[in-house]
C-alpha cells in the first residue's frame, strides 16, 4: 500500500500550491538550492510522470530557445488541473502521459 506522495511528488505538489504551473527542473533546483544531480533529475521527472498518470496534475512541454544556439529545448511543465495553459507546445513523439490537447480542447 502506498504511504502517500513520495519526496519529489510532495515537492512538486507543494510548488503547485504556490503557482498554477511549474517547470520541473527549476522547481528541483529551487528546492535543492543547487543544480540537481542526474539521479535527482530522473527521480523528479519520474515523480512528475506518476502525478500526471494518476490525474493529479497535467504535464505539458514548453518550447524554449537555447541561449547558446538557434535550436530549441523542451521544458517539462506541470500545471494544476484547473489551469488552462496551451499544450500545443508538445514536441513530436511526446510520452503518452504528456497532455497533448490544446487549451480549446480541455
Amino acid at each position: 500500500m502506498s504511504k502517500g506522495p513520495g519526496r519529489w511528488q510532495r515537492v512538486l505538489l507543494d510548488a503547485l500550491e504556490e503557482s498554477p504551473f511549474i517547470g520541473v527542473g527549476g522547481t528541483v533546483w529551487a528546492h535543492l538550492d543547487r543544480p540537481a544531480t542526474r539521479s535527482e533529475e530522473v527521480a523528479a521527472r519520474r515523480a512528475a510522470k506518476r502525478l500526471a498518470e494518476t490525474g493529479q496534475v497535467r504535464a505539458i512541454y514548453r518550447r524554449l530557445p537555447r541561449v547558446d544556439s538557434k535550436n530549441e529545448t523542451h521544458q517539462l511543465v506541470l500545471t494544476r488541473l484547473d489551469y488552462l495553459m496551451p499544450s500545443d507546445l508538445v514536441p513530436i513523439n511526446a510520452s503518452q502521459w504528456v497532455d497533448t490537447r490544446t487549451a480549446g480542447q480541455l
